[in-house]
C-alpha cells in the first residue's frame, strides 16, 4: 500500500516545530504597539515590512487605501502620528491568522491640522516570512 505524498507533507507541517508556528496573543499585542511606534516615527521602511503586500485599509473617512498609498501618505508628511494609546485591545487567534479589535486614542496632524480622536478598529494579521504582517485594517471614529 502506497502512502500518498500528501501525508508526509502534512506530517512535517504539523509535527515539526517552527514549520507551523502558531501566533500568540503577546505577539499580536507587540505588533500592534510596534506598528504605532513606526507610524509615530514615520519609519516607513519598518512599517513596509509589517504590512502585507495585499494590505488594504478602510479608513474611518470611507477612503480605501493600498499599502503603497498608505506608505506614501505617511512618508509625505501629509499624515503625522503624534501619539496612540490603546483603550481596549482584544485578540482572537486562528493558527497562522489573528484578528485584533479594540479602540485607540490617537493624536495626529493631517495636512497641518492637529486632530485628537478615538478609533474603533479591526485588524487582520497573518504569520509570514517568520513574522506577523498586517493584511487588512478597518477603523471607525468613536466621536
Amino acid at each position: 500500500m502506497k502512502i500518498p505524498i500528501l501525508f508526509p507533507v502534512i506530517f512535517l507541517l504539523v509535527f515539526i516545530p517552527g514549520l507551523s508556528a502558531q501566533i500568540t496573543q503577546s505577539q499580536v499585542e507587540n505588533a500592534e504597539s510596534i506598528r504605532y511606534t513606526t507610524m509615530i516615527s514615520a519609519d516607513t521602511t519598518a512599517l513596509s515590512q509589517m504590512l502585507a503586500d495585499e494590505f488594504i485599509y478602510h479608513q474611518p473617512t470611507g477612503v480605501v487605501v493600498s499599502k503603497s498609498e498608505y506608505l506614501i501618505n505617511i512618508s509625505s508628511g501629509n499624515t503625522q502620528f503624534r501619539s496612540a494609546n490603546f483603550t481596549k485591545l482584544d485578540v482572537s487567534l486562528y493558527g497562522h491568522v489573528a484578528v485584533s479589535r479594540g479602540s485607540v486614542e490617537v493624536e495626529l496632524e493631517v495636512n497641518g491640522k492637529v486632530i485628537t480622536t478615538g478609533l474603533r478598529f479591526l485588524n487582520i494579521w497573518v504569520y509570514r516570512y517568520g513574522h506577523l504582517q498586517l493584511a487588512a485594517r478597518q477603523s471607525a471614529f468613536l466621536d
